[in-house]
């Protein structure tokens, strides 16, 4: 494995970047897969698609939570976002006003914390425990 340090000591694994160990990504299945989807010149899955993604994804999904979860949820109400970062912005775009409070675990993840900023919001740290936030620690 070659892993990008960063300035990090020679053999670290910098968790910080959110990049996984190439070796991880299975290519040769990945391959099989475009094929199969682009078999046939039929070049749609390489345009932008549906807004909140591809219908027949979010039924599997919805599928998926009523099975495991128990959830009765509509495709309306599943949206497939381009990372935890495309999602995080649509949630604060939608459901904060300027001057809100957002409170996030102590510690939190950098670069969440860095989008959360990109608007006009007030960030507060929740400490927390094994168990979760701890509620004492609310204002």
């Amino acid at each position: 494995m070659t892993v990008q340090t960063g300035g990090a000591p020679e053999g670290s694994i910098p968790f910080i970047y959110g990049h996984v160990d190439p070796d991880l990504l299975p290519a040769d299945k990945l391959a099989v897969a475009c094929a199969e989807v682009l078999r046939g010149n039929d070049t749609s899955a390489l345009n932008y698609g549906v807004e909140a993604g591809l219908p027949e994804l979010r039924e599997w999904i919805a599928k998926k939570l009523h099975h495991d979860e128990s959830l009765d949820l509509s495709l309306d109400e599943i949206i497939i976002t381009a990372g935890s970062s495309g999602g995080l912005d649509s949630i604060l775009r939608l459901f904060t006003s300027p001057g809100d409070t957002v409170l996030v675990e102590a510690p939190s993840y950098h670069e969440a914390l860095a989008l959360i900023r990109d608007h006009p919001v007030q960030i507060q740290q929740v400490t927390t425990d094994a168990q979760g936030p701890i509620i004492e620690s609310f204002e």
